[in-house]
């Protein structure tokens, strides 16, 4: 079976997302720009459904995620830092 692939380019240019106002700019400040994300994958009259913050920059929640959820310690956070691993 084949299916056509849109490109992330085909989405910008897509007639029923550009109706919609679909993609979102976005300050990212790691690269110090403004970049083009995906907004609400739904939208209802009165119901607020837009990006409340930016998306989570690389390794942001690593001492939520590790130490809290995960129960890692901080002295093995830091070996899987050093380790390259997170």
């Amino acid at each position: 079976l084949l299916f056509p692939v849109a490109t992330y380019g085909d989405l910008l240019e897509h007639p029923q997302l550009r109706a919609r106002d679909y993609f979102v700019e976005v300050e990212h400040p790691e690269l110090g720009r403004w970049v083009t994300y995906p907004g609400a994958f739904v939208k209802a009259e009165g119901v607020s459904t837009g990006l409340r913050r930016r998306p989570p920059l690389t390794g942001e929640h690593n001492h939520e995620v590790y130490g809290g959820d995960l129960g890692v310690s901080p002295d093995e956070m830091v070996v899987l830092k050093e380790g390259g691993v997170i």
